[in-house]
């Protein structure tokens, strides 16, 4: 017996692949589709897939004095605060206007926090399918 997904998502990997790429879920894998013909009719162009916002940098010290840096590969610094990332489902131009994407079944804890991030840090606000 399978046992379910966290999520509800079909743990039949073949029912969540398209073109080769396998989906975090079925209902992102039909957007995909979709978003591909709408880029091959002319709707939509620049289509991309899991692009990452850095919303929040990582922050390095010098384990010597303490100076303040962004150079994570001198030994010398230590990372105090790790980057705090939100990568979208889709990144498209409309009408040349920027789309950013998420397919979503579920809005965790964490994706509700880098929604309300990618707001205020980039003025981008996420469309959700």
């Amino acid at each position: 017996m399978l046992k379910k997904h966290k999520y509800h998502v079909s743990t039949d990997k073949s029912k969540r692949v398209a073109d080769g790429i396998l989906f975090d879920s079925i209902k992102e894998k039909r957007r995909y589709i979709d978003l591909k013909l709408l880029e091959k009719a002319g709707e939509i162009s620049r289509l991309e897939r899991q692009r990452s916002f850095t919303i929040i940098p990582s922050v390095y010290f010098s384990k010597n004095d303490l100076r303040y840096s962004f150079d994570k590969d001198d030994k010398s610094y230590v990372c105090v605060r790790r980057s705090e990332r939100y990568v979208a489902d889709f990144v498209y131009w409309e009408n040349g206007k920027l789309v950013i994407e998420d397919c979503k079944g579920f809005k965790t804890k964490e994706y509700k926090r880098k929604k309300k991030s990618m707001k205020q840090v980039f003025n981008i606000t996420i469309l959700e399918t």
